[in-house]
C-alpha cells in the first residue's frame, strides 16, 4: 500500500459556503463515486429507506401509529399525489423504490455520472441535472418531495427548505433525512486526539432545519433525530467507506493533502474502539415530515 493515503478531511457531506466552483467539486466527487456507489453505501440505504417508508405512509395518509409499515409498502396504497421529486436521488436506487409504490417520480442530481447511472439502470423513470438551492421545475409543480442525505450540501437551510416550498403544491408532502449537528463526533475527536488539524465542519442542527420549514410556511408533522451506526475494522476501511460513496471531500484548499502513512496510524490509534473492537462511526439524521 502506498505510504500516503488520499482522503479529504470534511468528510460531514455539509460546507459552510458553497461556490460555484465548491458545486462543481461536490458533482465531481459523487460522478466519480457513480459506479461503486449502490455497492458501499448501505448506512446511506439504511437512511433513505426509513425516511421512505415515512413518506409512503403520509402518501397514504396514515401515521406509525395507526397502520403497518409493511401493508403500506407491499400494498402501494397511496393516494393521488401527483409527480414526487426526489433530491439528491444519485444512481436512482430509492427514486426506482418510490416508483415500485406506484409513484410518478422524478429524480434530481447535480452529479452528471450519477444521473447517468440512473438513466440506465431505471429507464423508465426522468432523471435531471440540477442544484437543489435551484430546483429547475415550476413552482407548485409536485405533490411531494422526497430526499436523503443530499441537503448537507446546501450553502442554507433556509434556501434549502424555501426551495421544497416552492416545487410543492398546497397540500403536497416532504419527507427529508438530513444529518445534522453530532455526526461523526468519534472522527473529531480521534483527529484531535492524535494531534491533527480539526477538520469536520459543524453541521446546522435539527432546531435550524425545523424552524427553516416554518418561515418557509411548512407545516411539521413529525421531526426526530435517528442515529446510525456504522462500524469498521480499521481507519482505512472507515475512511475508504466515505470516499468511495462519495462523501469525502474537502473544498477548502489547505485541506486538500494526503494524509501520511504515519498520520493515519496515529488516527487509528486515537480513535476509540467498541466492544468487538471495531472503530464506531455515527451518523446523526434528522427525519422530517411536512406539509404545505
Amino acid at each position: 500500500m502506498s505510504s500516503q493515503y488520499v482522503v479529504a478531511t470534511h468528510l460531514d457531506k455539509h460546507v459552510e459556503t458553497q461556490t460555484g466552483a465548491g458545486k462543481q467539486a461536490i458533482a465531481t466527487r459523487f460522478s466519480r463515486a457513480a459506479s461503486t456507489y449502490n455497492d458501499i453505501a448501505d448506512i446511506q440505504a439504511r437512511i433513505a429507506g426509513d425516511a421512505r417508508e415515512a413518506l409512503l405512509l403520509q402518501l397514504a395518509d396514515t401515521s406509525r401509529n395507526s397502520l403497518d409499515v409493511g401493508s403500506v409498502l407491499d400494498n402501494g396504497r397511496v393516494r393521488d399525489s401527483g409527480c414526487v421529486l426526489d433530491i439528491g436521488c444519485g444512481t436512482g436506487r430509492e427514486s426506482a423504490r418510490l416508483a415500485a409504490s406506484g409513484l410518478a417520480v422524478t429524480g434530481l442530481d447535480i452529479a452528471p455520472a450519477m444521473l447517468e447511472k440512473a438513466r440506465e439502470d431505471y429507464p423508465s423513470i426522468t432523471f435531471c441535472e440540477g442544484d437543489a438551492d435551484a430546483l429547475p421545475f415550476e413552482t407548485g409543480e409536485f405533490g411531494g418531495v422526497f430526499s436523503s442525505m443530499a441537503l448537507q450540501w446546501s450553502e442554507s437551510p433556509q434556501q434549502a427548505i424555501a426551495e421544497v416550498a416552492r416545487v410543492l403544491r398546497s397540500g403536497g408532502r416532504g419527507q427529508l433525512a438530513i444529518m445534522v449537528a453530532g455526526s461523526f463526533q468519534e472522527l473529531a475527536q480521534a483527529r484531535s486526539d492524535a494531534g491533527l488539524t480539526a477538520s469536520v465542519n459543524t453541521l446546522p442542527s435539527a432546531l435550524v432545519w425545523e424552524k427553516a420549514a416554518g418561515q418557509a410556511g411548512l407545516k411539521t408533522l413529525y421531526s426526530e433525530v435517528t442515529t446510525y451506526t456504522d462500524c469498521f475494522d480499521n481507519i482505512r476501511a472507515l475512511l475508504r467507506s466515505i470516499t468511495k460513496a462519495g462523501a469525502g471531500l474537502s473544498l477548502n484548499t489547505r485541506d486538500t493533502s494526503p494524509m501520511t502513512r504515519a498520520q493515519l496510524q496515529a488516527l487509528d490509534a486515537a480513535f476509540s474502539r467498541n466492544a468487538d473492537g471495531q472503530l464506531s462511526l455515527t451518523y446523526h439524521v434528522l427525519h422530517l415530515s411536512l406539509e404545505k
